[in-house]
């Protein structure tokens, strides 16, 4: 089973059904099994120097690039991506401190993404509970509020 456990940074891809954007195989993902729906991606130890994994994910990810590898899905009922098609996309190589400055700035963003993506779907839980809590049925009213059916009579008109 060891030519089917993934590294570190190896970059994996659906190869059938929704073809979505590839993802980085990160630390605690190291020994899992991959699964016969992806395309695992590994930069051979000879051009370990010479390209980032971390820069060929960028590039993946780009939308025209996921619309390059949907494009080339067989077109049956589920979309299937075949290894010898991903194999002929060209992807631009610059040298290893352009790549890795792109990474950085690239990563940089994917992070503030991730902290606004908290953040909104925080507020969205709290105004959902505090909706729940101002607009839900009410067991008893406080005495300095108006009575609810005060509210409901004067609203009705």
């Amino acid at each position: 089973m060891r030519n089917f456990e993934l590294w570190h940074k190896d970059i994996v891809c659906v190869r059938s059904g929704a073809i979505v954007q590839p993802a980085l195989v990160q630390q605690h993902q190291i020994g899992w099994l991959m699964s016969p729906n992806v395309i695992r991606l590994r930069v051979p130890e000879a051009q370990e120097g010479r390209v980032l994994p971390e820069y060929l994910l960028h590039y993946l990810c780009l939308d025209k690039s996921v619309a390059w590898m949907r494009d080339r899905a067989a077109a049956t009922a589920a979309p299937s991506l075949r290894s010898e098609s991903l194999g002929s996309l060209r992807i631009p190589l610059p040298d290893l401190a352009e790549q890795q400055e792109i990474v950085a700035s690239l990563n940089g963003l994917d992070e503030l993404d991730r902290a606004h993506l908290a953040v909104a779907a925080s507020v969205r839980r709290t105004r959902i509970a505090l909706a729940g809590a101002l607009l839900g049925p009410s067991t008893e009213p406080a005495p300095d509020i108006i009575p609810r059916r005060r509210l409901e009579k004067e609203a009705s008109l």
